[in-house]
């Protein structure tokens, strides 16, 4: 199936004086990806991002959206964006119904009340929507932002470290409503995170930037699956357990005194033999885990591109 392309940035460049903070970004996103967009503090995420939204001019490269030039096409590009780059901001004295009256009136066309209603109540707000927002939480006012976006019916929703400071139901909250905005809204997203987990769970496709390069970009599955497991196993007897792998399958496990667990690469295929090796020699497994793909792949990918 061909997949319809809605953004494009190509040979990105971005200078700050004598400081190179992109140098020739690339990637793409197409229509109804949940895109991760990932990369270490001062790689050039917020950078691409403002770049992308017209909010700062590059110095070379082609950033196209809905296959209109953002140089000569702002005003209607952004008009079917829905942006969170920092926190989201209200009048913390008045409601979230009428905060969300004020954002309608300032739109290029009527939103009616009904449209405030329906998107309260889409991010689970509509029963607090006559309570101040002074007395939300942090995560409530996250998704009061997500709301306030989708005022205008955007087809590309643009996230900016979503779940920044936010509790575990709050990320957990978040998640749910980004996965519902694409599959109940059709939307399109893109997701910048250090919550390389939350990435991992939702995004279909990803691009790793760092030290103002695009290093890597592809589908999550494929991308991770090019890997080998990161394994964590608890056994009555984890000193053998040890010599098994290093016998049988010539993989070299460290054992872990603080987890008492065994850690080690593997391909995904070979995990059942391993299990089952561990039965034919009495080994009793008490707990068996995958260690956090996408940050393993992150970090592995962000060190060879320093070298």
């Amino acid at each position: 199936m061909v997949m319809s392309t809605i953004v494009s940035v190509s040979q990105l460049h971005k200078n700050f004086g004598s400081f190179e903070a992109l140098k020739g970004v690339n990637f793409q996103v197409h229509r109804g990806d949940i895109f991760g967009f990932l990369g270490p503090n001062g790689a050039g995420k917020s950078t691409t991002m403002r770049c992308m939204l017209g909010l700062i001019i590059p110095n070379a490269g082609e950033i196209r959206l809905f296959d209109k030039d953002i140089k000569t096409d702002k005003v209607e590009i952004l008009g079917r964006i829905g942006n969170i780059i920092e926190k989201p901001d209200f009048y913390k004295y008045l409601s979230a119904e009428t905060n969300l009256s004020i954002f309608a009136r300032m739109a290029n066309h009527p939103i009616p009340q009904k449209k405030i209603h329906e998107v309260l109540d889409f991010v689970g707000l509509f029963d607090r929507r006559k309570d101040k927002v002074k007395g939300y939480s942090h995560g409530m006012r996250q998704r009061l932002g997500i709301a306030q976006t989708l005022l205008s019916d955007p087809e590309l929703i643009v996230l900016d470290e979503p779940t920044t400071g936010l509790d575990p139901q709050g990320i957990i909250d978040i998640r749910n409503l980004i996965t519902r905005l694409k599959v109940e809204k059709g939307k399109t997203i893109i997701l910048s995170s250090h919550q390389l987990q939350e990435v991992e769970m939702i995004a279909n496709r990803m691009v790793i930037i760092n030290k103002g390069k695009a290093i890597v970009e592809g589908e999550v599955a494929t991308l991770l699956n090019s890997q080998k497991w990161v394994v964590r196993m608890q056994t009555n007897n984890n000193e053998r357990l040890v010599e098994l792998l290093q016998d049988h399958f010539q993989i070299l496990g460290k054992y872990d005194d603080v987890t008492q667990t065994v850690q080690f690469d593997i391909d995904k295929n070979q995990v059942p033999q391993v299990i089952r090796s561990c039965s034919d020699l009495d080994i009793d497994i008490y707990q068996v885990e995958s260690k956090k793909q996408l940050e393993d792949y992150f970090i592995q990918m962000t060190q060879n591109e320093s070298l």
